[in-house]
């Protein structure tokens, strides 16, 4: 929950994008990082705080989960590794 919170306050350009922290400037490597990060926060549980409901507007906040080591959509993991094993 305070990831969550630290990215979608502290995180966010004004202008689009996302950054290290509130005094730098944004950049893609940051963008992928705070995503990443923001889903994980939003999709996996430490059991050490109780649930939380999200925060600010979930409807606009919610990403999808993302694969730990590929770093892109569950779902689209699955199709890439269905797709690799049915053309072997």
């Amino acid at each position: 929950a305070m990831l969550e919170r630290y990215i979608l306050l502290c995180a966010q350009e004004i202008h689009g994008g996302l950054r290290d922290k509130p005094s730098k400037p944004r950049d893609f490597y940051h963008t992928c990082y705070n995503l990443s990060g923001l889903s994980v926060a939003q999709h996996c549980s430490n059991h050490v705080e109780e649930p939380d409901e999200g925060y600010g507007d979930t409807e606009q906040s919610m990403l999808a989960p993302t694969h730990p080591c590929y770093n892109i959509r569950v779902d689209r993991v699955a199709d890439m590794l269905k797709m690799t094993w049915t053309n072997l």
